[in-house]
């Protein structure tokens, strides 16, 4: 009778670990902290009318789990556009930023918000209609 119990416990437990965890959505998947900040700064980028697009690629030299996004501006501008690359913490995007905007510090064309380190791909005009909304988003979550 011991045996069919510890048996029967070890089988749910089995069953329980390959479930998927916690879910949001009831499918099973879990949604990690750090895809759910991409998909809110995602979300508030396309409300804000910018084209938001995962990024497949990890950043030369960044060793902690981070996701990208690329926005593309070009029909609002030439040549215009940022990736975005989110972390986990404040931390870790403040020990990454230099390995992504090589360098040190805030410059008018990259920067780190929150969990969040930004390069514009060019110097863009402060008074350019997408620049604080872009912005804004980067501490959406």
């Amino acid at each position: 009778m011991r045996s069919l119990v510890l048996t029967t416990a070890l089988a749910c437990v089995a069953l329980t670990a390959a479930c998927g965890g916690d879910s949001d959505d009831g499918d099973g998947d879990a949604t990690s902290p750090l895809d759910a900040s991409v998909a809110a700064i995602s979300d508030c980028l396309e409300k804000a009318g910018l084209p938001a697009v995962d990024k497949e690629a990890i950043p030369f030299g960044v060793d902690d789990p981070v996701r990208g996004v690329k926005v593309d501006l070009i029909e609002q501008q030439d040549a215009q556009g940022m990736d975005i690359w989110v972390f986990e913490s404040q931390e870790a995007a403040a020990e990454n930023r230099v390995a992504i905007t090589l360098s040190k510090q805030d410059t008018p064309t990259s920067g780190v918000v929150a969990a969040v380190v930004y390069r514009w791909y060019t110097l863009p005009d402060p008074d350019a209609p997408y620049v604080a909304p872009a912005l804004d988003c980067l501490s959406a979550d």
